[in-house]
Formats: structure tokens, sequence, C-alpha cells
């Protein structure tokens, strides 16, 4: 969430703060309409005040510093990804081919000279992958352990795989410890319900078809059901 709010507020600025313009000129027009006019007007005053302009030279300075630059300008990256993934039809791009997409301009040029480095040994591994023919164990896009990306960038940092975005948070052992225990009760309970349902609606099809359903996916209890259908059988 508040990556998307940075991201938000980034695209706001960049559409709506000009320097050749005055204050009304760039209160007057509103480039996104979800914005409330109060709001905006205090925004604008913000950009243009000496606390907002202190600010905002720092940051271009820690922008200017970062080597590894991208030329995807406002459109983040799973967009981008969800982009080239339905232009191949379905098949979702390595992380190469993410890398590659996102350092060259439209024109063709690459955006650093680091880059363009790094790009011309990703497409020797490519071709050296598609020569063994490996290419498309090399380039799995959910193997991102063992792929091209990282025999030429190297392994990953805890979580975050570049090109690829931020991980799902890891749950400790003993979460998943208890997730796994609470998860197995959840199941012997539905059994238990399922095979009690089964003996009192055994004359109704359509409620054994649906029971049946749920059996596949949770197994019931054997023994629960036998007692149950003893029972029905005594009364």
């Amino acid at each position: 969430m508040s990556l998307k709010w940075r991201q938000f507020k980034y695209e706001l600025k960049s559409k709506g703060y000009d320097e050749s313009k005055t204050k009304e000129e760039m209160i007057a027009h509103i480039p996104d309409p979800r914005v409330d006019p109060s709001q905006y007007r205090d925004l604008v005053h913000y950009w243009c005040s000496e606390k907002g302009q202190k600010i905002s030279n720092i940051n271009k300075r820690s922008c200017s510093k970062y080597e590894d630059l991208h030329c995807m300008g406002t459109n983040n990256l799973p967009r981008r990804i969800h982009e080239m993934t339905t232009k191949a039809k379905g098949v979702q791009p390595s992380r190469a081919e993410i890398y590659i997409d996102t350092r060259t301009r439209k024109d063709g040029s690459i955006i650093t000279e680091k880059a363009a480095i790094v790009i011309d040994e990703l497409k020797n591994k490519m071709v050296e992958a598609e020569s063994s023919q490996n290419l498309q164990s090399t380039q799995d896009s959910t193997d991102w352990t063992n792929d091209i990306y990282s025999k030429v960038k190297g392994p990953e940092k805890r979580g975050r795989v570049r090109c690829l975005g931020k991980l799902p948070h890891q749950a400790s052992s003993s979460q998943s410890s208890y997730t796994n225990n609470r998860i197995q009760k959840l199941e012997n309970l539905l059994g238990n319900l399922v095979a009690v349902l089964k003996v009192r609606f055994a004359e109704d099809p359509q409620i054994n078809q649906v029971l049946e359903a749920i059996d596949q996916e949770v197994p019931t209890n054997d023994s629960t059901s036998k007692d149950h259908q003893t029972t029905n059988n005594l009364s």
C-alpha cells in the first residue's frame, strides 16, 4: 500500500508540477480527478515552498547516485511484466528479458553504459543456453535462484527479488507448525461433519453429490463414518 501511495504521489507531481508555471496556473489544472481541489491547492503550495524544494533537491541527488536505472517512467514493474506476458501470449518473461526490456529505450538505446554491459552479458548467456538446449530450464521465470540473471548479477538478498519485486513474508517454523496443525484440525472436523451428513441425508442425491465433492478434497474420518452408519442401522 505504501509503495502504491508513493507511486501515486510521484505520478501526480510529474504531471502537475511545472517550474515554468505560476502556482495559480498549476492549481487550475488538477491532473487527477480523484484529488480534492482544496487539498491539491495545499499540495502545490508545498511543492513550491522552501521546504518542499529542499526535500525535492535531496531526493534528486539521491536518485542521481543510483546506478541501476530503468526507463519505465511512471509504468510500474508488475504492469510492465503483465504487458510483456500478454504480448508473449501468456508466457511470463524471464528476469533477463525483464531487465533488458526495462533498460532499453523505445529508440533501442540502452539507458546507461553499465546497463549496456549487463545486457551484453545476459544476451551472451541466453545464446549459450539456447545453443545447449537448456534455455527453458535456465530461464524458468519461477526459478530465480539459478537463472541467467542471477548468474550475471549475483544472488538475491532477503525479502526482494530484482526484476520481480517484493517477496511474500515467510512465516517462521513455529508459525508454520501452528498453521499446519490448525488446518489438520479443521480438516478432521469437516471430515466428521461430512460423514454425519452422508448418513443423515443418504436418500437425498443432490446433497450427496455435494458431499462427495467435498469428500474428494477433504477425506472423511472412516471410523466416524462407520460409527454413524452402525447407529443408523440400529435405529
